[in-house]
């Protein structure tokens, strides 16, 4: 990887992620994460990645393990994919919908040795999903755990009375920071070929299969996607519409987030009121999502106007977006 005298990036397709990670730490010392009313910094963040890949490498996670990650949009799914990738370890997004039958088929096929999840998906399908796998760890936390100012529709969601002290794989994840809190991982030897992330389909044509994105695959989309898009460098927010367990949300939110140290605002899932107060709010560059993410907004958007001058693009794919909506969206 090589960077040019002007920041730009010559080949992103040569890059690990948490090359990515330690480049956006330096070209940023300010607030570059949002969940509502709770900030991060990128030296924030890094305490809590080097925390966790510290305590997942202390208690057995190698390179190449592979680690299920079942949460909505929040920043504790920042933490968790930067720790696996900080150790060599491959993320398998994983969405907070799925049953226990849907997320047993992915672990077994993926053989997953760790599973981030929220109580109310433990208590729902966790001794399940546990029984007789290959999971030694299972890591629990809740939206409240990082997040402050939180819409009342949100409250205690994500809820469940668990005894973590029950199961002997059970783990609190805000505990296991807070216990590793200073620790430095063991950071992996990485190439843009190995693989960052098992990306399952969704299964229409039969059981999901998994498509191997590499560390050079990420990089790539996250960096050219904005950039083709006239929203290249650290000047511009992203507002992540799309799920991060989605390869859309990933690549090009995350991915964009880390490859131009831009401002990453979460919204845990998709309300479209909640979507366009924090587009307002944030002044975010651009997002990319589904048509018919943007259809509720617009339909929002005509009973309460709002000013969205500060967006640069909204992107979109997976399916045609009809020319009336693509009109509309034009006026946004």
């Amino acid at each position: 990887m090589s960077t040019s005298d002007t920041g730009m990036i010559e080949n992103p397709a040569q890059m690990t992620l948490p090359e990515a990670f330690r480049r956006a730490e330096q070209m940023r010392t300010d607030a570059v994460l949002q969940f509502f009313d709770r900030e991060f910094t990128y030296q924030e963040i890094r305490e809590y990645v080097d925390a966790l890949a510290a305590a997942w490498q202390d208690r057995g996670i190698q390179q190449g393990d592979a680690i299920l990650i079942q949460l909505q949009n929040v920043p504790q799914f920042i933490f968790t994919a930067l720790a696996a990738w900080e150790i060599g370890a491959v993320t398998v997004p994983v969405s907070p919908m799925y049953k226990a039958r849907e997320v047993r088929r992915i672990q077994s096929d993926s053989q997953a040795v760790a599973w981030v999840t929220t109580p109310n998906i433990w208590e729902r399908q966790g001794t399940e999903t546990l029984e007789d796998s290959s999971l030694e760890q299972v890591y629990l936390t809740k939206l409240e755990d990082f997040g402050a100012g939180l819409p009342e529709k949100f409250a205690g969601l994500e809820d469940a009375d668990v005894d973590i002290d029950s199961v002997p794989q059970l783990h609190s994840l805000v505990d296991t920071l807070e216990s590793f809190t200073g620790r430095t991982p063991r950071r992996a030897t990485l190439q843009p070929s190995d693989t960052a992330n098992f990306t399952y389909t969704s299964g229409t044509t039969g059981p999901p299969k998994a498509a191997l994105t590499t560390h050079g695959n990420m990089a790539f989309v996250g960096y050219t996607y904005p950039a083709f898009h006239g929203a290249s460098g650290p000047g511009h927010t992203v507002l992540a519409t799309a799920p991060l367990v989605h390869i859309t949300g990933l690549a090009m939110h995350l991915g964009s987030w880390l490859m131009h140290a831009q401002k990453l605002v979460l919204t845990y899932r998709f309300d479209p009121k909640i979507q366009l107060d924090a587009m307002v709010e944030s002044q975010a560059s651009w997002t990319t999502g589904a048509a018919t993410a943007y259809l509720s907004m617009l339909q929002v958007q005509d009973e309460t106007p709002r000013d969205f001058s500060n967006l640069k693009f909204l992107g979109s794919g997976g399916a045609p977006i009809p020319t009336e909506l693509a009109q509309r969206i034009e006026k946004f």
